[in-house]
């Protein structure tokens, strides 16, 4: 971590684990459960309006499926891809927080999954990569966050707005209080 006496910034990179953080692995869930459960919810409902009940269990059989092939090609990903790791620079100005994944690993991976759909004519996998590409940096302005949540076993100060998660913080162990002063004090305005 460096710290800039002159401005009081605060900037470090870090390896971030992907499949040991329980903030993560909370935001991965998420992404997996939401599509099965809307894929599997629609099926249902189809089942509930023909009155057949050999489709409603066959939209909890689906649900299942979607679900565990997302569970697969995840941990396929976190753990052979990107052996557990993201690497990310933070910086904590007067502005607010800032961020950004460096890791050669994930621009790889942007630009295949882009390519890959483009050229297969798979709009999923060109936006998936897209959207990667776009969120590969971050800036949270200290004005748009109401309250932090702190997970202090994986380190990371949660940044979150009036009800959804703005931004996540990961910090080591030498730097995690001197982060945690910093964002409270940017905050207690």
């Amino acid at each position: 971590m460096t710290d800039d006496h002159r401005t009081g910034d605060l900037q470090w990179e870090i390896n971030v684990p992907l499949a040991t953080n329980r903030l993560v692995l909370r935001q991965l869930g998420l992404i997996l459960v939401i599509p099965a459960a809307i894929v599997a919810l629609l099926l249902f409902t189809l089942g509930v309006i023909d009155n057949d009940p050999a489709e409603m269990r066959a939209a909890g059989l689906v649900f299942l499926l979607v679900a565990g092939i997302f569970i697969v090609l995840l941990a396929f990903t976190i753990l052979l891809v990107f052996s557990n790791r993201m690497r990310m620079t933070f910086t904590l100005d007067e502005a607010g927080v800032h961020s950004l994944v460096v890791d050669q690993r994930a621009k790889v991976g942007r630009i295949l999954a882009m390519l890959l759909g483009f050229l297969t004519l798979n709009p999923t996998l060109a936006g998936a990569g897209l959207l990667a590409q776009a969120n590969r940096g971050r800036s949270t302005p200290w004005a748009d966050v109401r309250k932090i949540e702190l997970m202090e076993k994986d380190r990371t100060i949660v940044l979150r707005g009036k009800r959804l998660v703005l931004d996540a913080i990961f910090c080591n162990e030498e730097n995690f209080a001197d982060v945690l002063g910093f964002v409270r004090a940017r905050l207690k305005g």
